[in-house]
């Protein structure tokens, strides 16, 4: 399994790059690159500062996603956005250790995301990729998939808030 920091995101909400946001002396980006090696993961970042997206128009997370699975192939990946100040390595060990066919994620969170290698992955997020819309969601593509929704108890909760503007960068930071 391969860890996936999710980190190719335009940053427009926030105003600069988040994964270059401090937070208790290091970088967003140094956060869940040390919570995925705490899990024994191999980390990969998906952006500008690893592997690159196969489609230059940024059609979301889904290119990041389909960039690294044709690049880095794997039985199996862990995708985790960068801007989850608030992530648990427990709340990632729980999906690494669900038993799933296709992968998992928790409910009403697309991401962070277990997605497991098949025949069909990459040709149905390549068809997506080719559409725009609804079709270009990762919530979208995991029922797509069939990717399994694992119920949240309150620790996930809290873990899966991120931040996409200074408001909620600021909310998040007072919950540290």
């Amino acid at each position: 399994m391969l860890g996936v920091i999710l980190a190719g995101g335009r940053s427009s909400r926030m105003g600069k790059d988040k994964s270059r946001l401090m937070i208790n002396g290091q970088t967003l980006l140094q956060r869940q690159q040390s919570i995925l090696g705490q899990l024994g993961l191999e980390v990969i970042v998906s952006g500008p500062d690893g592997v690159h997206d196969e489609f230059t128009d940024y059609p979301g997370p889904l290119a990041g996603i389909y960039s690294v699975i044709r690049q880095r192939p794997a039985p199996s990946w862990l995708f985790v956005p960068v801007d989850l100040p608030l992530m648990q390595p427990e709340t990632l060990a729980r999906l690494m250790n669900h038993s799933s066919e296709a992968g998992c994620c928790y409910d009403y969170h697309p991401l962070p995301l277990l997605l497991k290698s098949s025949v069909q992955l990459i040709p149905e997020l390549y068809k997506r990729l080719q559409t725009s819309g609804e079709d270009l969601s990762v919530r979208a593509f995991n029922r797509s998939m069939g990717v399994e929704q694992l119920a949240l108890n309150a620790d996930d909760e809290i873990c899966l808030s991120n931040a996409n503007d200074p408001q909620q960068w600021q909310t998040l930071l007072r919950q540290l």
